[in-house]
């Protein structure tokens, strides 16, 4: 079997390439980092039995697709993706053979495996070792299971033990040697794979003693990461509780807001971790000015921020003022984030309103509903007035201007947030220090 796979993400790569290996005998996998080299490989290329596309990558899957169709009619394509298939619209799934989720990698991609059923030519892998490669060991940080090298085709030397540490300088050292993948033993496939996707799609790391906002800071990228590359459910929801919890210590520490969003903005060069957690801080000191600083309002204001745009890449999140005129992507992301939320247990009240209105603009022309200032939810407001405030910010140090409490509070005022709900936090806003 043929395979050639476009993916950017070299853990999402490995582990794809992992699962091919184990359940496939012979599989030549190819891969390539974007859409162009994917679609000069299929024309150079003979006998493909199957491209693997991540839906995530940046530019057109649709593009990609019709190129594709235009060489082979009959190519198997299956995507791959961090949501579900329904909430993909921008192809057709008439076209797709199969669906990878990044949350169930290697279940998915043995339900693919088995649609070509077990002939001669797709015979199931009977070896006694499969591959694990060099930079899914170092994503993980320990050995799954008892790790060999390869020295011949019968032979194979054990050269880590299971739960020993993986270290960046073996990393290293494999790669001068140009060793890609070692070995663990098949029958240990299952327990591997399980601590493979639990560190990949899940690592945290936690800090005992008291949490600052550095701390808080690394974590969020973790689940921004997490989100954006294995998608969203319980075990994400669940972490950004966790992360909601150091957040709302951070709000509630002595150090001034100007001082944690000064931090924020100079230290980090993700722009939706930042951007999420200033977003957090901002929205609570306000709702603190306005009289709704219960824990509850807290919770869903700063679970709203840590999530709001978890399906979107930094690029998209950056590029706002183009793409919510002419990507339908974008424009739909509030509605389809909002519906993932609402579906997840212990998720807090409102927090999928928050999510599906934090696009909306006092006049109605924001979007996904076109809802005027008078109909959106008072929590809405509140988050629609503070992420304009924290993009203003971030624009401002980008163009190296010279931004003034009073200047953000005239540019809000002439884009209509001095009506109803929206008046009362330019007041609030008053009273609070930004600079």
């Amino acid at each position: 079997m043929k395979v050639l796979i476009v993916e950017d993400e070299k853990e999402i790569l490995d582990l794809l390439k992992f699962s091919i290996d184990f359940n496939l005998k012979g599989a030549q996998i190819h891969s390539v980092s974007n859409h162009e080299e994917g679609v000069k490989f299929f024309e150079e290329a003979s006998n493909l039995d199957l491209v693997m596309c991540d839906h995530d990558i940046s530019g057109s899957c649709r593009d990609f697709i019709h190129k594709i169709r235009i060489v082979s009619k009959e190519a198997k394509i299956a995507i791959v993706s961090s949501v579900e298939k329904v909430f993909i619209k921008d192809i057709d799934h008439k076209d797709i053979y199969h669906f990878i989720d990044k949350s169930s990698i290697t279940s998915d991609v043995e339900d693919l495996i088995q649609k070509f059923g077990t002939t001669d030519d797709f015979q199931r892998n009977n070896r006694s070792y499969v591959p694990i490669g060099i930079n899914l060991l170092k994503a993980i940080g320990i050995c799954p299971s008892d790790i060999f090298i390869k020295i011949s085709s019968e032979k194979y030397i054990k050269i880590h033990r299971e739960k020993d540490v993986f270290t960046d300088e073996e990393v290293r050292s494999y790669q001068r040697k140009e060793i890609d993948f070692l070995y663990i033993l098949k029958t240990e496939q299952n327990k591997s794979l399980d601590i493979i996707q639990d560190h990949i799609n899940f690592l945290l790391s936690h800090k005992k003693g008291p949490v600052n906002l550095e701390d808080t800071l690394v974590v969020n990228k973790l689940i921004f990461n997490a989100g954006r590359e294995f998608g969203i459910n319980e075990q994400l929801m669940e972490m950004t509780a966790g992360n909601t919890k150091m957040a709302m210590s951070i709000i509630n520490s002595n150090d001034e807001l100007k001082n944690k969003l000064a931090f924020l903005f100079e230290n980090s060069h993700n722009y939706i971790p930042s951007h999420s957690l200033g977003l957090s801080i901002l929205t609570c000191c306000l709702a603190k000015e306005l009289g709704w600083g219960s824990d509850a309002t807290f919770c869903k204001l700063t679970f709203a921020s840590l999530v709001h745009d978890l399906t979107l890449s930094d690029t998209e999140a950056t590029e706002y003022e183009i793409l919510k005129t002419n990507d339908e992507v974008f424009q739909e992301h509030p509605s389809e984030l909002a519906s993932l939320v609402s579906k997840i247990n212990n998720v807090p009240p409102d927090v999928d309103r928050i999510i599906l209105e934090h696009h909306e603009l006092p006049d109605g022309s924001g979007f996904p509903l076109g809802k005027p200032y008078s109909l959106l939810y008072p929590l809405s407001c509140l988050f629609i007035t503070s992420h304009r405030i924290i993009d203003l910010i971030i624009e401002s140090k980008r163009k190296g201007i010279n931004l003034t409490q009073q200047s953000v509070i005239e540019v809000l005022e002439n884009e209509g947030f001095n009506k109803g709900t929206f008046k009362k936090i330019l007041k609030a806003l008053e009273r609070i220090t930004l600079f």
